[in-house]
């Protein structure tokens, strides 16, 4: 098991030609239509969207108790990414306060134990590429409230941000688990909040960006004033009135100034390459 996605486990799995994917499935109690029906939407939903930050839904297959989706075999998640930095300064208990405080939820500190963040010394996080990552979440945060209905994807945490290695040595930040995503429409799922929108998203990429930003371990001292923009902007997302928050376009734009500052566009990589 990789991880565990809004509908269901994550496993590693290799394909008949070789190649290793991603499998999630979901199951579907005999009988339980309106969750299948749901399951089937939010899966029709994931394959119409194609964007260079979104994990793609590569196939699915529908069956009676059962649903699977295929997606890219994507080793690393953000929330991995931090476990191997090489900062042992955030306590479970102080990763939920950052998340909590920045949008995430309110569950008790113990949630986020599986957290903590460990020396490893395996990793190292540079500044560019947290403002990076942001920037390449906000896009893809961008393209779905830009669907018509508008899309929202209600579950943006640290291991729904997953981190691919390029073929270059960069890294690339993708947005996965599309499956919480939903439109504006009630009708999309009887469980689907209709207090839920844009601005929630982008709170919620402001408090898990807070977590990364908070695990830098490679900074210059011109890089100061970088980070306290960056800083600057996220709070910005975590405003009470919610119509004061930027829009994802708006926090693309302002994430984009800031990289303008910093020598090289893209960073080394920093994924661990085991």
């Amino acid at each position: 098991v990789l991880r565990c996605g809004s509908l269901g486990t994550v496993h590693r799995y290799r394909e008949s030609g070789g190649r290793l994917t991603a499998l999630q499935k979901v199951s579907i109690e005999s009988g339980d239509n309106e969750t299948k029906e749901a399951v089937h939407h939010k899966i029709r939903l994931w394959k119409e969207l194609h964007h260079e930050s979104i994990a793609p839904l590569l196939a699915f297959e529908m069956k009676e108790s059962e649903a699977m989706c295929e997606t890219e075999l994507i080793q690393w998640s953000l929330q991995d990414l931090i476990k191997k930095s090489t900062t042992a300064t955030l306590s479970a208990s102080q990763l939920a306060e950052t998340l909590t405080a920045f949008g995430d939820s309110k569950e008790p500190a113990d949630k986020f134990s599986n957290m903590i963040v460990k020396k490893e010394c395996q990793v190292e996080i540079k500044l560019q590429e947290v403002v990076l990552a942001a920037k390449q979440i906000a896009g893809a945060l961008g393209y779905l409230h830009g669907q018509n209905p508008p899309l929202f994807h209600r579950g943006i945490k640290l291991d729904t941000i997953l981190i691919r290695q390029t073929a270059d040595g960069f890294t690339e930040a993708l947005l996965a688990d599309i499956g919480t995503a939903n439109s504006g429409q009630p009708s999309d799922s009887v469980n689907d909040s209709k207090d839920y929108g844009w601005a929630e998203d982008v709170q919620a990429l402001a408090g898990t960006m807070q977590a990364y930003l908070q695990c830098v371990t490679q900074m210059k001292e011109s890089e100061a004033k970088l980070k306290e923009d960056f800083s600057i902007a996220l709070n910005r997302c975590c405003l009470t009135d919610q119509k004061l928050r930027p829009k994802a376009k708006e926090l693309i734009y302002s994430l984009e100034c800031i990289l303008k500052d910093f020598s090289d566009v893209k960073p080394e990589s920093s994924a661990p390459t085991s």
